[in-house]
């Protein structure tokens, strides 16, 4: 309890909390502490928290053997949080324990940025992405050279579900008004696929 009062008081005068946070983040020190002392799953616990009081409860617990995963799941949610950053924290951090997940969330986030990376044929994070087996990533590394692939792209989770073809989506552009309700009809249904994709990216889903 010590380590998170002195972590709250600190946070208090940097102004990263406001008074009204403290109960919740109180009942998440609770909670969470419990789960450590019962050796319980702490997976719903953490799942809510944003970047903040998820680094809160990591200095909180600094003592514990958690507190590494607890850091890092404390960094993956502030790099999320500013998703046009996925990239360079990458190439920073490509050994970042979630880095997957974070590609995973690039993908769902822009997929047309991940591709325009590709295509710069940088060393390192571009090897790691293009020997990912993620459908996803797979897909959009495919994609990536395609002359026609900012057509493409906008399609990328039923094109890596198969549920779509590039033939399909390439035959439909040759018509606007048929190529845009195919868009419309895609975008109707991506917060089905999109929930599917963060299901699969969450660090926190059945786990620990």
């Amino acid at each position: 309890m010590m380590y998170f009062i002195q972590e709250l008081c600190q946070n208090l005068s940097l102004q990263k909390f406001e008074v009204y946070d403290i109960p919740e983040a109180l009942e998440s020190y609770k909670r969470l502490l419990n789960a450590f002392l019962y050796h319980t799953p702490y997976a719903e616990v953490l799942k809510p928290l944003g970047p903040r009081r998820s680094q809160l409860l990591a200095a909180a617990f600094w003592q514990y053997k958690e507190s590494g995963l607890l850091s890092d799941i404390a960094i993956y949610k502030r790099v999320i949080s500013s998703p046009d950053y996925i990239l360079q924290f990458l190439e920073m951090y490509p050994g970042f324990r979630f880095a997957d997940s974070l590609l995973l969330f690039a993908v769902d986030y822009n997929p047309v940025k991940i591709a325009s990376y590709l295509q710069q044929d940088k060393p390192g994070l571009e090897e790691i992405i293009r020997n990912n087996k993620n459908i996803y990533l797979q897909k959009v590394a495919a994609l990536s050279k395609n002359p026609n692939a900012s057509e493409l792209l906008p399609f990328i989770l039923p094109l890596a579900e198969n549920s779509l073809t590039t033939e399909e989506i390439i035959e439909k552009r040759r018509d606007a008004t048929g190529y845009f309700q195919l868009l419309v009809n895609t975008l109707e249904n991506i917060g089905t696929g999109r929930q599917v994709l963060q299901i699969r990216t969450s660090i926190l889903y059945g786990k620990p």
